[in-house]
């Protein structure tokens, strides 16, 4: 089940908030709406047994790989949609030395209002790492190595 269809249950469930109405349609249906859920997070059965199933699911397909791109693509759009409601501007400040710093820049890619100031340690971050955080240049990005 997709966040978006569970969100969906939730709010069916009794009458929505104007807010949750908003949210369903505007937020969660498009953190990455050209995907099924299922090949977003797949789950994967690993065992099946005296009626009891354990079930995996999979968190590391965002375009960071790391599982924390999940929540961040969900904030991302959420920071987006809050800000054009009040005509406001975000910057993000944050310190990292792995793949948190590239997953918030990732997810703030292209939103409106938003700049994101990344501090990161000089060579202490590996190179898969720091190539991913560095490779992504927009203008709305300032990333310092220390």
């Amino acid at each position: 089940m997709s966040i978006f269809t569970a969100f969906s249950k939730l709010i069916k469930s009794r009458k929505p908030t104007r807010l949750e109405n908003n949210l369903a349609t505007d937020v969660y249906r498009n953190v990455r709406a050209e995907e099924k859920a299922a090949e977003i997070t797949p789950l994967r059965v690993l065992e099946d047994a005296n009626g009891r199933t354990l079930i995996l699911q999979a968190l590391s397909n965002g375009p960071t790989l790391a599982f924390k791109d999940m929540a961040m693509q969900l904030l991302g759009n959420l920071f987006e949609y809050t800000l054009a409601k009040n005509n406001a501007e975000l910057n993000i400040f944050g310190a990292t030395s792995g793949d948190t710093g590239s997953a918030a820049e990732y997810a703030m890619r292209g939103k409106k209002g938003i700049r994101v100031f990344m501090l990161s340690p000089h060579k202490k971050m590996s190179a898969f790492q720091a190539a991913q955080m560095f490779s992504l240049q927009r203008p709305e990005y300032f990333q310092y190595r220390g």
